[in-house]
């Protein structure tokens, strides 16, 4: 299935919260995410490192961000129909004036992060969603409100858990219909609980979003072998790459790619001579993601949803993310009852989409003819492709110092 903007997919973007979010006074907790309504006063920013709670609000997310190798456009989320849109819902404090939004111009897109939620008791919280390199595009249920374009916030979510003893009479809130198949339906398996915020009931909460920032990744053919290459801070966990060399399609898997140091990228060399048929059997996405951090359950939902995506499609290259690596680009804040803790657990992948070794050289050429000052060739080196052509050029140390900085310049300019 067609999922990313992440999902979902629910669907890169500084250095900021290490685990669930919990900040330590109610005060930088008001000047970073700005609260205008909240109806409940007894609520409190709790800290599990200082404070030992009889009951634990446990919040798991799984989620798909996807890019096109050459930069183009992906194609829209198959949401359903009453999802909601980012820019339906209004900006408080509203603006003086209209406020110009920059668009992200390299889509990636944050598919279906789904979030659960887990207590062994009924309860109340608020929630923010904010990304550091992008905006939410997409979101269910309804957000009270927008604090500017990269922050959604929830007031007064009620949670009605499963593990909680009730009156069997009493009918659990109405969902919306969703096509069985779909998976808005399906990943209501994954949950123990129900969500009901500003009249809208689900068994989770769904964001999407767009962002924008450099390349992470690149992949080339270097003496008859790949290489992978990770530009980041993390190392990337669970590497895929499915793309044809010389005529044969070739999957390879390696446990980690290392994080960069300083200029440096980390990387691995991938021998083609070792592809396997497929990627593992069914149950290895359940088994990845169950050692991440989900419940075998929501394990299980992850696979139903990506299992095709990530272990059969052909010209991709994927990646399981660090928790920090998550936290990094999108922040989650949770504002709890006192006396309540919480836990974080978060598993997100990456997927490189429509990877052509073939066209490398291609790209190769452009990178030449932008040195040799066609500045129109800068409008094509798009996307991980045409980053990882100018990456290769500035860190080939026999080329002239002056050529590696231009490089530079132009790598900063195609995001």
């Amino acid at each position: 299935m067609s999922v990313s903007r992440l999902v979902l997919p629910a669907l890169a973007l500084t250095s900021l919260i290490a685990s669930a979010v919990v900040a330590t006074a109610q005060d930088r907790a008001e000047a970073e995410f700005p609260r205008p309504r909240v109806k409940e006063a007894a609520r409190e920013e709790t800290d599990p490192a200082r404070k030992v709670a009889p009951v634990t609000l446990k919040v798991y997310e799984w989620g798909v961000a996807t890019e096109n190798w050459d930069g183009s456009a992906e194609p829209p989320e198959d949401v359903p129909v009453f999802y909601w849109q980012a820019e339906q819902i209004p900006l408080e404090p509203a603006p003086a004036k209209p406020q110009p939004q920059d668009k992200p111009v390299r889509p990636i897109t944050k598919r279906k992060p789904v979030l659960y939620f887990e207590c062994t008791q009924d309860l109340t919280f608020d929630l923010d969603i904010r990304f550091t390199c992008g905006v939410p595009t997409w979101h269910y249920p309804k957000a009270n409100r927008r604090t500017d374009a990269a922050t959604l916030q929830w007031d007064n979510i009620k949670l009605t858990s499963d593990l909680t003893p009730r009156d069997k009479s009493l009918p659990p809130p109405k969902l919306r219909e969703v096509a069985d198949r779909h998976w808005a339906n399906f990943s209501r398996e994954g949950s123990t609980s129900y969500l009901e915020v500003n009249g809208e009931a689900e068994r989770f909460l769904f964001y999407e979003g767009s962002a924008s920032y450099l390349p992470e990744s690149d992949v080339f053919v270097k003496d008859g072998k790949l290489v992978v290459r990770n530009f980041t801070a993390e190392p990337f966990l669970d590497l895929r790459v499915c793309v044809k060399l010389e005529g044969k399609v070739v999957r390879l898997h390696a446990d980690n790619v290392p994080a960069a140091s300083g200029d440096t990228p980390g990387e691995v060399t991938l021998d083609p001579a070792a592809s396997v048929a497929t990627f593992g059997p069914a149950g290895t996405l359940t088994t990845e993601t169950g050692k991440a951090g989900l419940t075998e359950a929501q394990a299980k939902v992850f696979e139903r949803c990506w299992n095709t995506e990530l272990l059969e499609q052909e010209g991709t290259l994927s990646w399981r993310r660090t928790g920090k690596a998550l936290d990094d680009l999108m922040q989650l804040k949770l504002t709890l009852p006192a006396g309540i803790a919480s836990e974080t657990h978060r598993v997100g992948y990456v997927q490189v989409r429509g990877v052509d070794l073939a066209k490398i050289a291609d790209y190769d050429a452009l990178v030449t003819s932008y040195l040799g000052g066609d500045d129109e060739t800068l409008k094509k080196l798009k996307g991980t492709a045409g980053a990882g052509a100018l990456r290769r050029a500035m860190l080939d140390t026999e080329r002239p110092l002056k050529d590696r900085i231009t490089l530079a310049k132009a790598l900063s300019l195609i995001k």
